[in-house]
Order: C-alpha cells, then sequence, then structure tokens
C-alpha cells in the first residue's frame, strides 16, 4: 500500500519501484501494483484485499474468466452497497455468477479493479497470461558466461 512505511519512502522512491525498474531494465514482464489506502482498508504494511485473486489474475496461473464472468461480477459489485472488496468477495462467493463464470477462473484486470483499483504498471502491457519473450534491451547488467561444460556436465567413469 501507499502508506507502507516499511517499503514505501515516497510516492517516487519506494522496493516496489525499484524491483520494477530493474525488472524493466532486465527486458522482463513487470507488473507493478500500486494499492492505496480508502476508507474502508487501511492499507500499510499487508496484503491487498482478496490478495489471492489478484496473484492468480496478475500472473495467469489460470485461465481467464469469459467476458460473460467479467460482465457479471461488475454489474454485481456496482448493485452492492457494501465496500467494494467485500461485495467483490460476496459476488464471487454467492450465486449471482452461477452458470455464467467458469469455476476457478483467473479474474480479469476490470474484475479485480471492483474490488481494489491500484495504480497499475505494466511494462510489456501483460496482466494475466505472460506477454512474448523480448530481446534483452540495451539497458541490462546481467550477462551470463557461457558453460565451460558444453553439453551439461559429464558423468564419471566407472573405476
Amino acid at each position: 500500500y501507499s502508506n507502507d512505511a516499511v517499503v514505501v519512502a515516497s510516492d517516487t522512491e519506494s522496493h516496489p519501484d525499484y524491483m520494477y525498474e530493474m525488472l524493466v531494465a532486465e527486458g522482463h514482464d513487470g507488473r507493478l501494483l500500486r494499492f492505496s489506502p480508502t476508507e474502508h482498508v487501511a492499507g500499510g504494511h499487508k496484503a491487498p484485499q482478496n490478495e489471492l485473486d489478484w496473484v492468480i489474475g496478475c500472473l495467469g496461473v489460470k485461465e481467464q474468466c469469459s467476458a460473460a464472468c467479467e460482465e457479471a461480477l461488475v454489474s454485481c459489485v456496482d448493485a452492492s452497497s457494501s465496500a467494494s472488496h467485500l461485495a467483490y468477495r460476496d459476488c464471487l462467493v454467492g450465486d449471482s455468477l452461477a452458470g455464467t463464470c467458469t469455476t476457478g477462473c483467473a479474474p480479469t484486470k476490470a474484475m479485480l479493479d471492483k474490488s481494489e483499483a491500484p495504480q497499475t504498471s505494466l511494462s510489456l502491457g501483460a496482466f494475466g497470461p505472460a506477454a512474448a519473450p523480448q530481446p534483452r534491451p540495451s539497458t541490462s547488467l546481467c550477462q551470463q558466461s557461457p558453460s565451460p561444460q558444453v553439453g551439461g556436465p559429464t558423468p564419471a567413469s566407472p573405476t
């Protein structure tokens, strides 16, 4: 959360920012989600609300939910008078999505934004399944030396 005094020094200086910048410099598929406290969520040094849904949705661990499922969840949350993160959870576990969503599908960004709406940076524009691998950028500092054992280690000969 933006008010996490353990890892955030300012709006532009934080451990997550530094890690994201290095991921991008090395050409990786960087994803940075900056959550902010709200009237209903104190924030601090804690995981976001509906944490596992964020992990599964962001990393594309499972097949993404359909557009119909997304639309149904968004409508359900919008119709609720509960705090958004609670309405999101209630809509997922209630009967309002029955027959519309595949059990265990990965929530889309639009679905998760109904729980909490973080400031999002996606280095390759991907949320969910990984973006295609990119060539090594000129900003990369990492280098791998060729292995002296081309083809892998050779087993010791029997004596």
